[in-house]
């Protein structure tokens, strides 16, 4: 199962991932949060988090979900849907993955993005293949 550690090295050695600042992870199996304060580099016009940030932080989440699943070495994300439900303007936001199913070669999670107020503001579905 991949440890909080290598969860965090991945955001280090991403060189997009590596911009944001990560202030906790929480991993079981089949299972990921990511807790991101909301800082400027995240916001667009108007002091909202910037959708695109909101969509690479629930592909990385998610992927590290499918990464704490046995025999996991690394996963691709094959699609990712993404539904935006409210604006994020209050941190810290946390970024929370479930694998629903793995199978041989591909897995598949969902994805909840909540704010600093505790409200649900983008669900995600996704399929990542799996390398073993």
């Amino acid at each position: 199962m991949l440890s909080v550690e290598d969860a965090y090295k991945i955001f280090q050695l991403d060189g997009f991932l590596r911009n944001i600042t990560v202030s906790d992870i929480r991993l079981s199996r089949g299972h990921a949060e990511i807790e991101i304060p909301l800082e400027k580099n995240l916001l667009r016009v108007g002091d909202i988090m910037n959708g695109g940030a909101i969509m690479a932080l629930s592909d990385a989440v998610g992927g590290i979900s499918v990464m704490t699943n046995e025999g996991v070495q690394n996963e691709f994300t094959v699609n990712l849907n993404v539904n935006f439900l409210r604006q994020i303007s209050t941190g810290p936001v946390k970024f929370i993955a479930t694998t629903d199913r793995i199978g041989g070669k591909l897995a598949f999670c969902r994805i909840e993005v909540v704010d600093g107020n505790q409200e649900l503001c983008a669900t995600s579905i996704g399929t990542w293949y799996i390398v073993r």
